[in-house]
C-alpha cells in the first residue's frame, strides 16, 4: 500500500481509492433504504420478519435461512471493513481514532448480526439493540470513510 501510494504516478491510485470510498457511500445508503423498503429496519418490523406474524400469513424464518443470511451480511460487511481500515491506518490520523474507530465499527457488525439469533430464540429485547447497532455501524462506516476521503483529498497518507 506504501509503494502504490507514495509512487510517483500514483495519481490514478488516489482517484480510485476516492472513487471506492464514494460507492461506499452509495452502498450504506441503498442498505438502509432497502432495509426500509423490505420492513425489516425497525425492531418492530424485525421481530414480525424473524418470527412470523400468523394474522398476516407471515411464516417464521428457519434457523438456517437466518443463518446464510447472517453469513453474506457479515462476509460483505466485513470485506469492507478490512478495506476501509487498510486505507484508513495508512492515514497520518491519531492512532486512538484509527483503532477506537475500526473497534467500534467491527464490534457493531458482529453485534447486529448475533442480537438476531437471540431474536429467534426469544429474546425480544435484542431487537432494540439490532436497530440500534445497525444505525451505528452504518454511522462509524461514515465516519470512517469521511475521514480517509478527508486524508486522500490533504494528501496525509503515511
Amino acid at each position: 500500500m506504501r509503494y502504490v501510494v507514495q509512487h510517483k504516478k500514483s495519481n490514478y491510485i488516489r482517484f480510485l481509492v476516492i472513487f471506492f470510498s464514494l460507492s461506499v457511500y452509495l452502498y450504506l445508503v441503498s442498505v438502509l433504504v432497502l432495509r426500509y423498503e423490505l420492513d425489516y429496519l425497525f425492531p418492530d418490523q424485525i421481530l414480525l420478519q424473524i418470527r412470523g406474524n400468523p394474522d398476516e400469513f407471515l411464516e417464521p424464518v428457519s434457523f438456517s435461512s437466518l443463518l446464510e443470511e447472517i453469513h453474506i451480511y457479515l462476509f460483505i460487511n466485513l470485506m469492507i471493513f478490512l478495506t476501509l481500515s487498510s486505507i484508513n491506518l495508512r492515514t497520518s490520523l491519531p492512532d486512538y481514532l484509527k483503532y477506537t474507530s475500526g473497534s467500534v465499527a467491527l464490534f457493531f457488525i458482529l453485534l447486529e448480526s448475533f442480537s438476531k439469533i437471540l431474536v429467534y430464540y426469544g429474546l425480544d429485547t435484542f431487537s432494540l439493540l439490532s436497530f440500534i447497532s445497525f444505525l451505528l455501524y452504518i454511522s462509524v462506516f461514515f465516519l470512517i470513510n469521511s475521514l480517509n476521503i478527508y486524508s486522500f483529498l490533504r494528501g496525509s497518507i503515511r
